[in-house]
């Protein structure tokens, strides 16, 4: 499962799903995580705001997602 959306593969990670890596799309970045039959209600939850999790989680999330970018190396 591919997504574009910062905010979205924040909560998927803070939600101990399998972020595979990321790459570059002209100025913003794909984050791709495994599938895996827990995305889709996550999906659901984070789209109807009803998905929750501790502030700081999805916080140290963004942190992580953002130094992957910051530190993206090309293969």
């Amino acid at each position: 499962m591919n997504t574009k959306d910062m905010n979205y593969a924040a909560f998927l990670l803070a939600n101990n799903r399998k972020l595979e890596g990321c790459y570059p799309d002209g100025r913003r970045f794909w984050f791709v995580f495994a599938d895996d039959e827990g995305i889709n209600p996550l999906a659901e939850k984070y789209y109807m705001n009803t998905g929750l999790i501790k502030p700081q989680d999805f916080v140290n999330s963004q942190k992580i997602l953002k130094n992957l970018i910051r530190n993206f190396q090309p293969v």
